[in-house]
C-alpha cells in the first residue's frame, strides 16, 4: 500500500517495482509527476484544475477511487475511477495504457 502522505517520487518507484508491465517501463519519463495540494474547502476537482493550470498540463489523466468531486471541474474522459476495495486492477491499467497509446 502506498502511505497516504507519499509524494510524486515514492508513487513512481511504488509503480515501477511493483507492476511489472513492459509500457511502464519503456516510459522514460515519470508517470506521476506530482501530488496536488489540498484546498481548504476540499474541492478535490478544483485542487487538480488549479495544479494542472499552474503546471500547463494538459496530457493527463487523473485516477481515483472517488471522483464525484472530480468531474464537476475535470473532463471526464481524462479521469478514471478505479473501485476502492479492490484498488488498481490490470483492466486499469490497461485502460491506463490505451490512453497513452491514442
Amino acid at each position: 500500500m502506498i502511505c497516504k502522505h507519499c509524494g510524486a517520487k515514492e508513487f513512481n518507484e511504488y509503480f515501477r517495482t511493483y507492476f511489472r508491465i513492459p509500457f511502464i517501463h519503456d516510459i522514460q519519463e515519470d508517470l506521476v509527476i506530482g501530488i496536488t495540494p489540498r484546498r481548504a474547502d476540499g474541492k478535490r476537482g478544483l485542487e487538480i484544475k488549479e495544479w494542472l493550470s499552474k503546471y500547463e498540463v494538459e496530457d493527463y489523466i487523473i485516477i481515483d477511487d472517488d471522483i464525484w468531486d472530480i468531474v464537476p471541474y475535470i473532463d471526464s474522459s481524462n479521469v478514471l475511477e478505479i473501485i476502492r476495495e479492490v484498488g488498481l486492477t490490470m483492466g486499469d491499467v490497461e485502460q491506463i495504457r490505451d490512453y497513452y497509446m491514442i
